[in-house]
């Protein structure tokens, strides 16, 4: 079973914006591919989304080094670029992306 790197709580599955992600439910955190993150960042995010997202305490990155919750391998920080800066960790090896809890959805508005 997969679990949070923040928390270690295992983590459940859901479905954000009709794709199918794996959500940490003690801090909101999200493992998702880096083809199904895609997916979720060409939907336009809907206004009672950007109410949530922007409700929500947007944390942002981790400080510390992230393990991959797919394969445990170390995963590397990546930003995005302008309009939005975000910070997010991704696995060289199997392609997980792992974002912290705020990110799924900045990311989402962003673009």
């Amino acid at each position: 079973m997969k679990s949070c790197p923040n928390c270690s709580v295992n983590l459940g599955r859901t479905v954000y914006e009709g794709v199918a992600v794996e959500v940490c439910p003690s801090c909101g955190g999200h493992l998702v591919s880096q083809a199904r993150l895609t997916g979720i960042q060409r939907n336009p995010a809907t206004p009672a989304e950007q109410l949530k997202a922007e409700a929500e305490s947007f944390v942002g990155s981790t400080a510390h080094p992230v393990t991959c919750p797919a394969c445990s391998r170390a995963m590397k920080k990546e930003r995005t670029k302008q309009p939005v800066l975000i910070e997010f960790d991704v696995c060289p090896s199997c392609q997980a992306v792992w974002l912290d809890p705020g990110e799924l959805a900045m990311l989402q508005l962003a673009y």
